[in-house]
């Protein structure tokens, strides 16, 4: 994943057609507990249905940061990449396309780390379920 501090974000764009610095602030912010970030950065990777490129450098991120938030903030943010997948599947032709890294900016990655390491039983829970 891109860390958040890169300024690579600078060369990403954004659904409302800014850059991806002010998704990773939010992003951080959201790491950090601050749930008043979630409605700008929904604006910033899924804008009117839009999404933009910094939606799947983002994507991961949001995982990552669910897995270890309060149940609320882990709701805004998988459904937040919720949207992101529906929203590229529904308008493809206005979706960007996913940045080429080695598939660490991606939806599909955004999915593998949204399950926990397997049970014993050999089953995968989401985190979305997990307390």
């Amino acid at each position: 994943m891109l860390d958040l501090n890169s300024t690579a974000w600078a060369d990403i764009t954004a659904s409302p057609g800014g850059n991806g610095m002010l998704t990773a602030q939010l992003l951080a912010h959201l790491r950090d507990g601050d749930e008043s970030a979630w409605g700008e950065l929904y604006q910033q990777v899924c804008d009117q249905n839009s999404v933009g490129e910094v939606a799947f450098v983002a994507a991961p991120h949001m995982v990552a940061i669910a897995r270890v938030s309060t149940p609320r903030i882990r709701a805004l943010l998988l459904s937040t990449v919720g949207s992101i997948v529906a929203s590229a599947k529904c308008y493809p032709a206005d979706a960007a396309k996913p940045r080429n890294d080695g598939g660490r900016s991606s939806i599909a990655h955004a999915l593998r780390l949204s399950y926990w390491p397997p049970s014993r039983s050999g089953m995968r829970r989401s985190i979305a379920t997990t307390p």
